[in-house]
Formats: structure tokens, C-alpha cells, sequence
């Protein structure tokens, strides 16, 4: 397929999706794992019909607050951008993280790249880079869009590019702390410190399982394995944590 074709069929897509998106959308609690999952099976059906290997990685089970369509859009942009720009390679990866309440949402291509004069501005709005990686029917707002909808979800958007290298593009996101993050907040300092003297002894290993879950990050799910039966180191660190910070920073 030339570029033209593979930017017509990502551009028929991208306008496919806005356009079932509902103005009168109200923020609220997502899943960001149920609403990924059923987001990228989209974009893995248009890489196999582009020819492009898609790679998704794990989709952490975390909650954020916002709307549906502001995370779709955050999503098509960059996907189209990479499906569009992946050049000869025809690689993408996308890959999901969550540590210390924040989610990364990270795409990946091994294309063309972007020249580092432009890297600066490429979020301006209108802004068109060169040649190689505009083309006729881009408006210059797409980026300029997401990092409008990441600041109002009070994120941050990142970007690497090298010339013919290729482009990474990180998106950071809060998210909502869960139920017993709020329930154990409203215990105090002294009330937190009790609890965990009483059932951290307990909890030292389950609560990590429940964070590797929650976050996909694998230090946590070995953490958990490891405290079983060392599960008085555990106990240990998590009541320091929340005799000194008054937090659940090791335990949470």
C-alpha cells in the first residue's frame, strides 16, 4: 500500500470514531482496563488490514475520572500518528503502566521520525512539520488537541524522536485512588498505624498482589511471593512508612 492509501484508510477511521462520539458526554469513573481492552481491539483490526505489527502490552486495572471520548481521542491521534508515520518497518507498540497514581499510556514506531527543530513546536496549533511527515488532508490540530484534552485531565503529554528512528509519544494521567485508599485516609495517622500493627502481619503480602493487579507492575507481584514467608520484613516497613510519612507509601 502507498502512504496515501495507508493515511486515507487511518484518516476514514479516525473520523469514523469522532464522529460517534456524544457532545453532551459527562465525566465518570472509568475502567481503564475494561475501556482499553475494547479500544485497542479497533486499532489492532485497522494494523492488520495496514499490514502494521501491532505489540499491546498489559492494560493496567486502575480507575480514572474523566470522559470517555476525551480518552478515545487521546488514543486515536496518537495511534493514527504512528500508523501513518511508522514508514517501512510497519512497527507499533503500545504500552500501558501505572506507578505512584499515575497511569503512562506510551505509542511506539520505528518510522520516519521527527526533526529535532521541530520536536519544540509540534504541539503548537496549525503547526506543520516538513514535507516527509505532513500530508494533504492534515490540519496541524491533532496534537495540538491531546495536549489540550492531557492538561485538562491535569496530565502531562511527553515526546522522543529521532530522524528515521522513530517516535515515542507518553501520555501521563492521574488516577482515582480505590476504596480502601480513601477508607483508610479518614482513619488518621494514629488510626492508620493501629491498623497496620494489628492485620499487617496479614496483609503484608496480599495488599501487593492487589497493587501488581491494579498496576501490572511486576516488582509487585514478586514483592508478594517473597513476603509470604517473610512477611514480618513487610509488616515491618509498611508500619515505619506510616509512622514517619503518616502514608501507605510501601503498604499502598
Amino acid at each position: 500500500q502507498t502512504a496515501g492509501q495507508m493515511n486515507k484508510k487511518v484518516q476514514d477511521f479516525v473520523e469514523s470514531m469522532r464522529g460517534a462520539a456524544s457532545n453532551e458526554e459527562k465525566p465518570e469513573k472509568i475502567n481503564v482496563r475494561e475501556f482499553f481492552v475494547a479500544e485497542c481491539e479497533k486499532y489492532k483490526n485497522l494494523a492488520e488490514n495496514l499490514g502494521i505489527k501491532l505489540k499491546i502490552g498489559r492494560i493496567p486495572k486502575v480507575t480514572v475520572y474523566c470522559k470517555k471520548k476525551d480518552l478515545a481521542t487521546i488514543l486515536q491521534n496518537l495511534m493514527s500518528n504512528a500508523f501513518k508515520y511508522c514508514g517501512e518497518k510497519k512497527k507499533v507498540r503500545l504500552t500501558f503502566s501505572s506507578a505512584r497514581k499515575k497511569l503512562s499510556i506510551k505509542v511506539k514506531d520505528w518510522g520516519i521520525g521527527i526533526k529535532k527543530s521541530d520536536l519544540p513546536h509540534i504541539f503548537d496549533r496549525f503547526y506543520m512539520s516538513d514535507k516527509s511527515r505532513s500530508v494533504s488532508d492534515s490540519s496541524g490540530l491533532g496534537l495540538y488537541i491531546v495536549k489540550n484534552v492531557v492538561e485538562n485531565m491535569n496530565g502531562k503529554i511527553f515526546v522522543k524522536s529521532k530522524e528515521n528512528k522513530g517516535t515515542t509519544f507518553r501520555v501521563v494521567l492521574p488516577w482515582e485512588s480505590d476504596d480502601m485508599d480513601v477508607q483508610l485516609s479518614h482513619a488518621g495517622k494514629f488510626g492508620r498505624f493501629l491498623i497496620t500493627l494489628l492485620f499487617g502481619w496479614a496483609t503484608a503480602s496480599i495488599v501487593r498482589f492487589v497493587q501488581y493487579e491494579r498496576t501490572g507492575n511486576v516488582k509487585f507481584l514478586i514483592a508478594g511471593f517473597m513476603l509470604i514467608p517473610f512477611f514480618f520484613v513487610g509488616w515491618f516497613a509498611d508500619m515505619m512508612s506510616v509512622a514517619i510519612t503518616g502514608k501507605y507509601t510501601l503498604l499502598m
